[in-house]
């Protein structure tokens, strides 16, 4: 009997230690899957930024720092510069930099508006597939020019359409 109870014993022994052992895993897994929902804790908010497709990504603290401290470095640099002498020359620059890409954008507005327009018409016409002929009143320079339905020569066309149109 007593070979009986020591496999007793041993057969008690090891389904006490697969519970045991069961039971680490469980909370393992449960331990994991808390760590992994710390970081979307509003305490640690600061280091979770939206990705490239809006998805929630974790900031590389190491890489964030080196990128910070260049930033302040050359704020520092910047700074020093400003309390030189050549403070008005720097200022000067850095407006001259700043408003050169708008007043070009703003130059390049109007042309921008008349090719969209031109595009836009040329579409209008090719969807309608119809077109008015129009005789030249004048001088024949013109035998015929296509117009839109409900237009007249010279009429609300842009200034490019309007040149194109009288250059036949």
């Amino acid at each position: 009997m007593d070979r009986g109870a020591g496999l007793d014993a041993a057969r008690l022994s090891a389904d006490k230690l697969r519970a045991h052992v069961e039971l680490l895993r469980e909370q393992a897994s449960e331990l994991e899957a808390e760590c992994y929902q710390l970081r979307f804790h509003p305490r640690y908010a600061p280091l979770i930024v939206d990705g490239p497709l809006g998805v929630p990504v974790l900031v590389d603290g190491p890489r964030e720092a080196a990128k910070l401290d260049a930033v302040i470095e050359s704020l520092r640099i910047d700074v020093e510069r400003l309390a030189s002498d050549e403070a008005i020359t720097i200022i000067r620059e850095t407006l001259h930099a700043y408003r050169e890409p708008r007043q070009a954008e703003a130059r390049a507005a109007p042309r921008r508006r008349i090719l969209a327009y031109e595009a836009g018409a040329a579409t209008r016409r090719s969807q309608l597939g119809q077109s008015q002929s129009v005789s030249s009143v004048s001088s024949g320079r013109c035998s015929s020019a296509a117009v839109p339905p409900g237009r007249s020569a010279g009429h609300g066309l842009s200034p490019a359409g309007f040149a194109a149109f009288h250059s036949c």
